[in-house]
């Protein structure tokens, strides 16, 4: 029982844990996307 308990916290934690990153690697593209955009304008590519 207490193996079983320990897997389902393992796989929310899991599940948690990839929102997170998932959420911050958006944001930083986002970033990223919004930058170059700035600079293609700048340089005219």
């Amino acid at each position: 029982m207490f193996e079983k308990k320990k897997k389902g916290l393992s796989r929310v934690s899991f599940q948690k844990v990839r929102l997170e990153t998932q959420v911050i690697w958006h944001k930083l593209t986002f970033k990223y996307q919004r930058k170059r955009k700035k600079i293609g304008t700048t340089l005219h590519i």
